[in-house]
């Protein structure tokens, strides 16, 4: 007998106790799930205004809907405020500033429309961000809905809770939300890794069909061009899915298809956009901050390195010193540092592992922190910190300490792989598929950071990181608590 029959089973009497298990599961993971959405609502909604303040990275994707707060007219529209968020923006299309494409500008122009009602409509010619946020939040939700009704309508109430469970613990957190109602690209980058890792456990849960592969390419395609540093993130998730379906003997072919389509589309799109002449002063930010905040003060020999890389000696003068720094971006510090290219610096760092393993190491101190401390989160309320009834992770891990944080970067990617080849029943590929990518995604999200960007704003480029950890975290609780639960398989006739 199937356990997803009509309702009607749920009173039938003679069920025996897995299945009336499945049934609960079905309730519970509702349950879960409206939690975490309430979770996520109260961060959304909340006024006043809670979100991550503005710093540059959000000011380049504003320039390209040409949209800036609204604040006193002596502070430059382009002018970063990292004490506290903005509520209220304005049209200011005359600013001069280059503007960055990332798949985060989707939801903005998709709210356009409506901020532009509201500023015609207002007397202060403004607008609410919380249009952009809240069309953001909806669309999770609404995946989030979507996701557990088929995993539910495929007999699979155990992976449907344990999706709310990780929606409630991980996704709804502050850590992922307060970026909702702003402009940077952390936003889209945390959705469209939820929802190419939604469609991934439908796709191994027994759905297949078009409409559903294609929705993974394009949210593959998507989440490489939510920022530069997850360009190759879908590529490790294409090779999770290879290696679940490998420990499993089924290896799901026209999923990784789309997956790889997306992947390699999104690997073009983003490096095309990366090479571009109205991109070099972020391409060279990049090498400055990689080799003076992180390669240089962590190299075996300073001289030789700069010797390797062609430098004069002096620029060792510039050693912690980032973009940032009086004299650096104007190409008075060290101006022969921006003839390097990237792939020059990557060298150097596999040439001295022992330089490279230190830069990793040194990282973590900037990184081991989820919500950014240098960025206020309370509209109207300098420096301010999340408030009581909000509570985050982020209050944990810097207690893990440094060596803790980072041996978890390294292990959980081994012990995702060892319970991959213990757990081989094909029942198990969705949870292998999903734990072995987000086990993975940590270490790789750090390690293209720290020598992407060196250690500016680590903590905000680390973020899907972050939030992967947490996640692998979650999932290796929750099959250890199905291990005690379940004494077999939920469904008698699988």
């Amino acid at each position: 007998m199937r356990v997803d029959g009509v309702r009607s089973d749920e009173r039938r009497p003679g069920l025996n106790a897995a299945q009336r298990r499945v049934f609960g599961f079905r309730h519970l993971a509702w349950l879960v799930l409206g939690i975490a959405l309430l979770r996520g609502l109260l961060i959304v909604a909340s006024d006043p205004m809670l979100a991550i303040a503005n710093n540059y990275d959000q000011i380049r994707v504003q320039a390209c809907l040409g949209a800036y707060p609204d604040r006193d007219s002596s502070i430059p529209p382009a002018a970063s405020s990292p004490q506290a968020p903005y509520a209220r923006f304005r049209f200011m299309p005359e600013v001069d500033v280059p503007c960055f494409l990332t798949s985060e500008l989707l939801f903005a122009w998709a709210a356009w429309p409506a901020m532009q009602v509201e500023q015609r409509l207002r007397a202060d010619h403004s607008f609410s961000v919380r249009w952009k946020g809240g069309l953001q939040f909806v669309a999770w939700l609404g995946l989030a809905v979507l996701c557990t009704r088929r995993l539910i309508g495929l007999n699979r109430p155990d992976l449907a809770l344990g999706h709310a469970v990780l929606c409630a613990a991980v996704v709804a957190d502050p850590g992922n939300i307060l970026y909702l109602n702003t402009f940077y690209g952390e936003a889209s980058a945390i959705l469209f890794t939820y929802a190419l890792l939604a469609g991934i456990v439908i796709a191994l849960a027994g759905q297949t069909g078009q409409a559903l592969l294609a929705g993974i390419a394009l949210a593959a395609f998507l989440l490489a061009m939510s920022k530069i540093q997850h360009l190759v993130v879908p590529l490790l998730i294409w090779l999770a899915v290879a290696c679940a379906g490998i420990a499993a003997r089924k290896q799901p072919g026209a999923l990784l298809v789309a997956l790889a389509i997306g992947a390699l589309l999104g690997v073009v799109a983003q490096g095309t956009h990366m090479g571009s002449i109205g991109n070099e002063s972020i391409r060279s930010a990049n090498r400055v901050d990689t080799l003076f905040t992180a390669m240089l003060p962590n190299a075996s020999k300073p001289a030789s390195l700069l010797a390797e890389l062609g430098l004069p000696q002096q620029c060792i003068e510039q050693s912690g010193k980032s973009w940032y720094a009086p004299g650096m971006a104007s190409r008075q510090l060290c101006p022969q540092v921006f003839t390097l290219q990237h792939r020059d610096l990557l060298l150097a760092a596999i040439r001295d592992p022992a330089m490279a393993f230190r830069a990793l190491y040194g990282g973590v101190e900037y990184a081991n922190q989820w919500i950014p401390a240098n960025l206020g989160v309370v509209e109207g309320e300098p420096d301010a910190g999340l408030p009581w009834w909000a509570p985050s992770w982020d209050s944990l891990i810097p207690t893990l300490g440094r060596t803790a944080y980072f041996s978890m970067l390294a292990v959980l990617p081994v012990l995702a792989l060892v319970l991959l080849f213990r757990r081989r029943r094909r029942d198990q590929l969705a949870a292998n598929a999903i734990l072995l990518s987000l086990s993975s995604l940590p270490a790789i999200v750090y390690a293209t950071s720290v020598f992407g960007d060196g250690y500016v704003d680590l903590p905000k480029h680390t973020q899907l990181g972050t939030a992967c950890l947490l996640a692998a975290l979650a999932v290796i609780v929750c099959l250890a608590v199905a291990r005690i639960v379940l004494t077999g398989t939920l469904d008698a006739d699988r």
